[in-house]
């Protein structure tokens, strides 16, 4: 396959952009570039196994963290444009707060995360506990992929099998 752009976009905020925030209305001028241009969009499990893709236009785009911010700020985005988005999910925070940054962002609940219309929104995994797995051992990281592959059981979570590393790495 040839190149493909993936864009990573994490909280939105109706203020101002700031680090690995970015405001709505920036947001919003991005996608509205994207859908005016003609940019297919892409849900990483979709493009397993492609040699080629058929749009000379395309693009993946991906929200970590699974904010509440995204589900009011970005979901009606998506819908709005007629684009695709995956939504990375730290598993252990869900319905609480992002302890591992602010500790005051909310994360989805599993309700919410359901809520979600699956032909817009993919979702992914983006670790259990939200660490950096640079740094943790084999066995730790298998411990936290057996937590993970749990709690979507347990709540009954459609996740497609694609990792967003915390931190990166």
């Amino acid at each position: 396959m040839s190149k493909l752009a993936v864009l990573m976009y994490h909280h939105i905020s109706t203020n101002e952009s700031d680090g690995l925030t970015i405001s709505v209305s920036r947001l919003e001028q991005q996608l509205a570039y994207l859908a005016s241009r003609g940019y297919k969009t892409h849900h990483l499990k979709d493009l397993q196994g492609k040699k080629k893709l058929e749009s000379k236009r395309n693009v993946v785009i991906t929200f970590d963290d699974v904010y509440v911010s995204q589900l009011k700020l970005a979901y009606p985005l998506l819908q709005k444009y007629g684009l695709k988005a995956t939504f990375f999910a730290p598993l252990s925070f869900i319905g609480k707060k992002d302890d591992w940054n602010t500790s005051t962002l909310e994360v989805m609940t599993v309700a919410q995360l359901h809520s979600l219309d699956s032909s817009i929104v993919e979702l992914g995994f983006h670790s259990f506990y939200h660490k950096k797995y640079h740094e943790l051992t084999f066995e730790d990281i298998e411990e936290d992929t057996r937590l993970c592959m749990r709690f979507v059981s347990d709540n009954n979570l459609e996740l497609s099998p694609v990792v967003a590393y915390p931190y990166g790495k």
